[in-house]
């Protein structure tokens, strides 16, 4: 019971309704806007489904490239404190580096536009989310 007290002292009603209620809000606009996109991209472009729901590296370099950049964030966050910001720029810069190494090693699938698409709208997203000061924190 005392969890429980706990929990509703932290997160007020008010916290909910201004914070968490328009960042799932405005998450779920903008990850149907991608949806649409892509499924837009997939048709224009014949870009073929994808093999399954995780992601596979390209390359050695490209999976070598991936670690080194996890264990950056792994070190930028313990380290140097870097939550938000850290995360935000760790989201947008490991989804670039899928782009560029889909665009410069598979060019003839396309799939380097949704991993482009995927990029744009999570770097507005998360801009849209700190300029509003909606993120649940």
């Amino acid at each position: 019971m005392r969890n429980r007290q706990l929990f509703i002292s932290y997160y007020p009603a008010e916290v909910f309704l201004t914070k968490i209620i328009p960042f799932f809000i405005v998450g779920t606009i903008f990850s149907a806007s991608n949806l649409l996109v892509n499924h837009y991209l997939k048709r224009k472009y014949n870009i073929a489904k994808s093999k399954g729901w995780f992601y596979h590296p390209l390359n050695r370099f490209h999976s070598s490239m991936e670690a080194f950049l996890f264990v950056l964030f792994i070190i930028a966050l313990f380290f140097f404190n870097a939550e938000v910001f850290g995360i935000i720029a760790y989201v947008t810069v490991i989804n670039g580096l899928r782009a560029l190494m889909e665009w410069r090693y598979e060019h003839e699938k396309k799939h380097y536009l949704l991993s482009l698409s995927s990029t744009v709208f999570l770097t507005i997203f998360f801009g849209v989310v700190v300029a509003t000061r909606i993120l649940p924190i």
